[in-house]
């Protein structure tokens, strides 16, 4: 008999995800498969060898955390210690991350609050890249592995590892006047704010210009004093940084001309092959025009070669690839809805399209030049699961041709791809909705090699997890093209249910809009998330049924960019019609009790609760909230202004999403939860909300978290754990 889940024992050890893999990468020559490797005593980078079929631990990340001082640059040492305090933008690759040296010899490895240090694999000794320890951070190893390079405070910085020298790339920047450093704009320009070029000569530096951008003050508190801390943060409307790109080569500083662009983000930069010309993508402010601009770092003049217009917004791609001869390169638009693969020359010429249909590319793993082959991942339709794909193409006397696509992973499965450096083998990330990820080694045709990582997780097989029904249902009828495009849902009954007995619903929401994120920001996949898919089992091991339903607009890499443009300007709008199609479906079943149906979602899935509370006929009786975003003015400029339009160019919109001027409306039974310190959606969201329903004489339930920040509703550890607890005891007393 199967065991019950508790929301203890989710968040307890031994962690019912078995143990995470992240990371996945190859050494330079193709030789070792490598990752992250987490278990409940910590992370390792492990190597696995196809050859020989064996693993070998590479380096124990508990290694950067012993006790004592910080080890200066030129002291060689087997261990350093974490400094007192760190940034809190820490590497684009997670918590823990690594990067090969191209010599495979060395790998920089690096973990938030330690300090990054070069591992040397033949004789395990660990070196640290900066004798400012764990206070630096960006850490960027450079083409040819003479150099780190890394921010300090607001200036760049280089270790010559041959010399031991520490060199200042820029000097003399501060808060307001940052290099190398794009924090106030990571919704745009992701990743680290300087680019080393292919030969290691020239590196590309990012300089914003943050004096003009609002100051936002986060209240401490926990402080005896009411500490402020304050944060650039521009909300919609607002003045946004001023960015400018500068080239450091051996005859100094050159600055790229992008004068055209004022007022615009730099929204990517990529060198070329040849290290003299750099790609840039400028993309508006109002997010519907976007630019492919090459750059001459020798001259600083700059000239654009391709550019993509939409009347709603253009989401930008990761998926440009330059072939060696920079004359060449592989290219993903939206421009038909569906993101297509075209390969482009130089001079913004289109030579051939290479996928098309109802299936997008939602991430390019692969160029592979001399293959003429790309490599990239798809979730087909029914968009529930995804899997790796290759096309071919073919050129002959300057014509193209596409040789055909096909699919290298078995469906049943979500798959996700790592091409090693030699086109032999991919490693494939692959899990289900019941099962954790397993990570297998097949050939570059998809045949399967060897399993890398069973991930078995034999404490899960003990609470006999159920299979979701995965279904589609009709959108709802707007009167919109889109309105013929199904709705993707899924269900789990009770356990155990009885022929004749009413049971409650639990429905799990996001609803949002993202671009990119390989389609993940969804609920309806089959693909392991232990937040909150355990929970929803454990809900329905206790006798409710769990169902999601993604509305138009949620992450719509998978769908195209016509099922996410009919929520431009109105946010909440469609998203709740499309929602209100699933509350239809379930009091059409026979078990569901129609007067007890409830709500629960976080983030943008926390606006759409409190849309689904309030502002409709007493379709939910009961919701719970964390960290909703309630007006969008008040809202992450970047991420508002490309789906809600510049506040005077919408001002009807801005103020009709708005949620506190709907309290009065509140029926049922409300939980809202905030984390006081989530410098995301900040807490005044909440406060405001707050404050209207107690003019309304509305009663509701609050819970305020001091020390949360946003992605508590969606991590692991002792903290969601509580969380989760409240949420559960008031499900089971008001549903």
């Amino acid at each position: 008999m199967s065991k019950h889940l508790t929301v203890d024992r989710i968040y307890d050890q031994p962690n019912l995800s078995g143990y995470a893999i992240d990371d996945i990468g190859w050494s330079p020559d193709g030789s070792l498969l490598t990752y992250l490797r987490e278990a409940d005593s910590g992370t390792e980078l492990v190597g696995y060898d196809p050859a020989a079929d064996t693993h070998r631990v590479l380096f124990d990340y508990c290694r950067l955390e012993a006790p004592g001082v910080c080890v200066h640059a030129d002291q060689a040492a087997a261990h350093n210690a974490r400094s007192e305090g760190w940034h809190r933008r820490v590497q684009a690759a997670g918590y823990q991350s690594y990067t090969w040296f191209p010599d495979g010899e060395r790998i920089l490895v690096v973990e938030a609050g330690a300090a990054p240090c070069v591992l040397h694999l033949a004789s395990d000794l660990l070196v640290p890249v900066s004798r400012a320890g764990a206070s630096i951070r960006d850490t960027c190893v450079s083409p040819d592995g003479r150099y780190v390079s890394y921010c300090l405070g607001w200036d760049l910085y280089m270790r010559d590892l041959a010399t031991g020298w520490e060199i200042p790339l820029t000097t003399g920047s501060s808060e307001r006047y940052r290099s190398a450093t794009p924090d106030t704009m990571g919704d745009v320009l992701s990743g680290m704010g300087h680019w080393w070029s292919p030969d290691a000569s020239q590196i590309a530096i990012l300089e914003t210009d943050e004096s003009g951008v609002p100051m936002f003050w986060y209240a401490d508190l926990m402080s005896s004093d009411g500490q402020n801390r304050p944060e650039r943060f521009p909300q919609p409307g607002d003045n946004i940084p001023l960015m400018a790109l500068k080239v450091l080569g051996p005859e100094g500083y050159r600055y790229i001309n992008t004068r055209a662009w004022a007022g615009d983000y730099l929204a990517r930069v990529m060198w070329l092959p040849d290290s003299r010309h750099l790609a840039l993508q400028m993309l508006s402010r109002d997010h519907k025009r976007l630019d492919l601009v090459i750059a001459d770092s020798l001259t600083g003049v700059t000239w654009t070669i391709l550019t993509e217009t939409d009347p709603y917004w253009v989401n930008v791609a990761d998926d440009l690839r330059f072939f060696s001869d920079s004359r060449r390169f592989l290219w993903s638009s939206e421009r038909d809805s569906y993101r297509y693969l075209y390969l482009y020359d130089i001079d913004g010429n289109e030579l051939l399209q290479l996928t098309d249909g109802p299936e997008a590319s939602v991430a390019v793993n692969q160029l592979d030049e001399a293959g003429s082959a790309v490599y990239y991942v798809v979730w087909p339709d029914p968009y529930t699961e995804a899997q790796v794909k290759r096309v071919r193409f073919a050129e002959k006397k300057g014509s193209y041709r596409v040789l055909g696509a096909e699919q290298l992973t078995a469906a049943g499965e979500s798959h996700f791809g790592h091409i090693s450096p030699d086109f032999r083998f991919f490693a494939d990330i692959n899990s289900t909705a019941v099962r954790p990820p397993r990570l297998d080694l097949r050939d570059i045709e998809g045949k399967a090699l060897a399993v890398v990582e069973a991930n078995a997780c034999e404490a899960l097989a003990d609470y006999g997890l159920r299979e979701f029904e995965f279904f589609s249902l009709p959108a709802a009828q707007l009167g919109i093209p889109s309105d013929d495009m199904p709705l993707q849902a899924k269900l789990l009954e009770p356990a155990n249910i009885e022929k004749g007995k009413r049971y409650p619903v639990i429905v799990y929401i996001y609803g949002g809009p993202l671009p990119g994120g390989f389609g993940l920001a969804r609920n309806v996949m089959n693909y392991w998330r232990p937040v909150p898919e355990l929970w929803l089992q454990m809900m329905a091991q206790n006798g409710y049924g769990v169902f999601s339903l993604d509305n138009r607009g949620s992450n719509a890499v998978p769908r195209g960019h016509d099922w996410e443009t009919p929520i431009y300007q109105q946010l909440g709008h469609v998203e709740l019609q499309d929602q209100l199609v699933g509350v239809d479906y379930l009091k059409s079943l026979p078990w569901v009790d129609p007067d007890r149906i409830g709500i629960i979602g976080g983030s943008f899935g926390g606006f759409m609760t409190l849309n689904a509370m309030l502002r409709t006929e007493g379709a939910y009786s009961t919701g719970a909230v964390y960290a909703p975003v309630t007006d969008w003015r008040e809202y992450d400029c970047v991420y508002t202004e490309r789906y809600m339009n510049l506040p005077a160019r919408n001002e009807s919109g801005y103020t009709e999403t708005a949620i506190p001027q709907y309290g009065d409306r509140l029926d049922g039974d409300l939980l809202l939860m905030h984390g006081a310190a989530d410098p995301n959606v900040h807490l005044q969201h909440s406060i405001q909300l707050v404050n209207q329903l107690i003019q309304d004489g509305k009663r509701f339930q609050m819970m305020l978290y001091p020390k949360q920040e946003h992605m508590s509703f969606f991590g692991m550890g002792q903290s969601p754990a509580r969380l989760w607890t409240r949420i559960t005891d008031f499900f089971e007393e008001k549903l």
